[in-house]
């Protein structure tokens, strides 16, 4: 198996403009770039889905 260096992958997708801006402004006031606070975003989404999953709890819609 081939170790891994340091790969990149594009996330992106349309949002409503208010959470758009909602985002901007706490990464700002966080002195955060736009990356760091997507990367939290998304270990935050992950480690969410984690809890649910041990709670039993689902996301259907």
């Amino acid at each position: 198996m081939q170790e891994q260096t340091d790969s990149k992958k594009s996330v992106g997708g349309k949002i409503p403009e208010a959470l758009f801006w909602q985002f901007k402004e706490t990464y700002a006031k966080r002195r955060e770039s736009a990356t760091e606070a997507l990367e939290n975003a998304i270990r935050l989404y992950i480690d969410v889905d984690k809890l649910n999953e041990q709670e039993g709890v689902t996301n259907a819609k």
